[in-house]
């Protein structure tokens, strides 16, 4: 079995835990809010509080288990690659959701601030918010330069090398529609194989992401 306390591990808890902090803050506060009547008493109209309440004691949870056991380490020893394949990829369906959480949570503490809601003052409104902020702020950056990025660049760069190609086919095709015609079949199933490979490397690069 593999040494768990590796900078990565570490590095996974520390960042796991802040969420885990802003996820307890979010829950008391709410439960706050609801204890005092102060929802009632301000009168602020926000349609998605119950779902923020909810969703924050299931995150509560997968954090805490997130946090002890990353992709790669106990999990991928005992269950195999597959199985941790699975998992990393549930924890990316939670980050995505998890960013809605977000959105809501800054736009939901935003409203109270704005509203200038006396009995909803306490420091950790205004935690709440800044954390929030920040941690979307993170998420859309690592989205960005983990996903969205490296796939336009892999699209520009298969672009620039095809683009002679293309260029070629589309004089042949304008001067032979007849020819072009012919070949639909035969660039179809071009196109179905470089789908296909660029798949498999998708998820060779998930698995490989699994295991770090």
């Amino acid at each position: 079995m593999k040494n768990m306390l590796t900078p990565g591990y570490i590095g996974n808890f520390i960042i796991h835990l802040f969420m885990f902090i802003l996820l307890i803050s979010v829950y008391t506060y709410i439960q706050k809010l609801e204890k005092s009547g102060c929802m009632v008493e301000c009168d602020v109209k926000y349609p998605y509080v119950k779902f923020i309440k909810q969703f924050s004691i299931f995150a509560l949870g997968f954090i805490l288990f997130v946090m002890l056991v990353p992709p790669g380490t106990i999990l991928a020893d005992i269950f195999g690659p597959k199985i941790t394949t699975v998992y990393t990829f549930v924890i990316v369906m939670f980050y995505l959701v998890f960013g809605l959480y977000l959105w809501m949570t800054m736009t939901y503490t935003r409203l109270l601030i704005t509203e200038k809601c006396k009995c909803s003052e306490d420091i950790r409104r205004e935690l709440i918010f800044a954390g929030a902020t920040i941690e979307m702020i993170l998420l859309v950056l690592v989205i960005l330069t983990v996903i969205i990025i490296p796939i336009i660049l892999s699209t520009i760069t298969i672009f620039f090398e095809n683009i002679g190609d293309v260029s070629s086919k589309i004089e042949s095709n304008l001067k032979n529609p007849v020819k072009g015609i012919k070949e639909v079949p035969k660039n179809a199933v071009g196109v179905f194989k470089g789908a296909k490979s660029i798949a498999r490397k998708s998820l060779k690069g998930v698995k490989k992401l699994s295991k770090k």
